[in-house]
């Protein structure tokens, strides 16, 4: 979940907002608070709202400043942003839900694809839909505009694409990352300016398509099974360095 500043957790606990009949007056730090973990609820949601076993954060509704607190608190860890180099997501076409991880090692750290586990009655509930293509592709959008809203957050200011192409095979293999193959790269095919530019910066609509492109995803491996890009490339955003 995007996560709180040191001055927003101490304005929580100093609760510098004053309670009322009609009212409460918050700051602007308990107001991002609070629209972070309605964030995080709907994220939760995705995909999973014909389930009725999902997980408690999702049956409620955050509503007070209390909820809020108590749901962090049982539910999350703090991180700091610039810890995290990396957003895997993974959207299952069998249970027809969605989730997000924090990388903070791209290529160490486990991707959400692979840490996921179809719940038998989620499956179930997917199979029995009559419009199960329809559910998926608005999960699928939905997850897109979220991942965003956490690269930007992650990320914050401006951000770039960044391309290793100096991989060798046993290494590349040992990474775990979302692998999209080609038979061989051509001008046509999307990974053929990143990787022969080696990093571009990204707007927004570029961030967006670059997610959808690597697999809901801010990285991917690509390989090139045959042609003048042979091989692996690394393909990851990253923020925008001091010097650059």
């Amino acid at each position: 979940m995007p996560k709180i500043a040191n001055q927003d957790l101490t304005t929580v606990q100093q609760g510098q907002f004053v309670t009322g009949k009609n009212a409460t007056m918050q700051s602007d730090a308990v107001k991002k608070f609070m629209k972070s973990m309605e964030e995080v609820l709907t994220v939760q949601e995705l995909g999973q709202n014909q389930n009725q076993n999902v997980h408690p954060p999702t049956q409620v509704s955050i509503g007070s400043m209390d909820n809020a607190l108590n749901c962090f608190m049982d539910n999350y860890v703090l991180l700091r942003k610039t810890e995290v180099n990396g957003i895997s997501g993974h959207i299952c076409d069998n249970c027809l839900s969605f989730q997000f991880q924090y990388i903070k090692e791209i290529g160490l750290d486990l991707t959400a694809g692979e840490k996921h586990q179809c719940l038998a009655s989620m499956v179930n509930e997917a199979n029995s839909l009559q419009y199960k293509t329809i559910k998926e592709d608005d999960i699928r959008i939905k997850a897109y505009e979220f991942l965003v809203i956490l690269a930007n957050s992650i990320f914050m200011g401006k951000q770039h694409l960044v391309v290793n192409s100096k991989l060798s095979t046993a290494h590349a293999r040992s990474l775990h990352a979302p692998l999209i193959k080609f038979d061989s790269i051509t001008p046509n095919d999307w990974p053929w300016m990143p990787i022969t530019k080696e990093t571009i910066a990204l707007d927004d609509k570029g961030l967006k398509n670059y997610i959808g492109l690597m697999g809901a995803s801010t990285y991917a491996l690509i390989l090139s099974e045959r042609g003048a890009y042979f091989g692996y490339h690394l393909m990851y955003m990253e923020r925008e360095a001091v010097n650059r």
